[in-house]
Order: structure tokens, then C-alpha cells, then sequence
């Protein structure tokens, strides 16, 4: 695991020139917001929440694919189960005969819109593709199990 100082991260740029999961050349900088949110349960402790703005964050072309993969595949299954959840209520609607089978499309569309599209939406996340979490105070980001060479490089950026 890494700790990266969250003024580093805010301070623009990226952190190093590779992917933290291949350690390959990065191609593009993926560019997200982090959110703290404190344990506002314990005792004492009542640190304000606050988000922290990531950019240019590198990826390599294979993260990048994976990144634009994910979303293309969540977007198709959640839009075109909404449209096949309005093309069976029309068709239901439309046929007389009342058959069961023609709430089979509903059942599908509807499946493909509500349960599965989060599968490929956190496949090209950026909590997948950065291996990044905030530290318990919120001053520190973690990063667990991140590439060699990233992680030299981001050592030599930070000193």
C-alpha cells in the first residue's frame, strides 16, 4: 500500500507516467472526484466532509479500452432495457390475447436495466482503475498493491 498526501493529488498534474495496475505508458489521464466522508459515530471526532479532485490520473491504452468498455456495455444494457421495457408494455397493451409470454421482454428489459448494468459501469470505474480509497483522517489517499514501476516513479515525485 501507498500513501499519497491529498495536496499532492489537488495539486495537478499527473503522479506518475504510467498505470498504477500495468505500470505501462499512460495514454490518457482519467480526470474524478474523491469523496471523505468521516465517521461522524466516534467520540470527539466531527472533521468536515470534503471531496478531493483528482486529475489527469494515467492510464495506459489497456486501462483506457477498459475504462470506455465498461461504460459503452452499462450504457447499452441500461438504455436498451428501458427501450425493451417500453416496447413490451406497448405490445402488451396492444395484444388482446393477455399471453404470459409477452411479459417475457419486460421481465428481460428490465433485468438488463435495473440489475445488471452496474456490473460493467464498476468494471471501468475509477475505483477499479485507480486502486484508490481515502484515508481514515482524509489528509492521506491510499493506494493498495500498485505496479512497481508506479510506484517508484510516484516515489521520486514525491521525495
Amino acid at each position: 500500500m501507498v500513501e499519497i498526501p491529498v495536496e499532492v493529488l489537488e495539486g495537478g498534474g499527473p503522479v506518475a507516467g504510467v498505470c498504477v495496475l500495468h505500470g505501462l505508458p499512460a495514454v490518457e489521464g482519467m480526470d474524478f472526484v474523491i469523496k471523505f466522508r468521516p465517521d461522524t459515530d466516534a467520540p470527539g471526532n466531527q472533521p468536515d466532509p470534503r471531496t478531493v479532485r483528482v486529475r489527469e490520473w494515467p492510464l495506459c491504452a489497456a486501462c483506457a479500452r477498459r475504462r470506455v468498455t465498461g461504460r459503452a456495455a452499462a450504457a447499452a444494457l441500461l438504455f436498451g432495457g428501458l427501450a425493451t421495457i417500453v416496447v413490451a408494455a406497448v405490445v402488451v397493451r396492444s395484444t388482446e390475447t393477455g399471453s404470459p409470454l409477452a411479459v417475457l421482454p419486460f421481465l428481460v428489459g428490465f433485468g438488463a436495466a435495473t440489475v445488471l448494468w452496474p456490473w460493467p459501469y464498476h468494471y471501468g470505474s475509477w475505483e477499479r482503475l485507480a486502486r484508490m480509497r481515502m484515508g481514515p483522517d482524509g489528509t492521506t489517499v491510499h493506494i493498495d498493491s500498485p505496479n512497481e514501476e508506479f510506484h517508484r516513479q510516484l516515489t521520486h515525485r514525491l521525495g
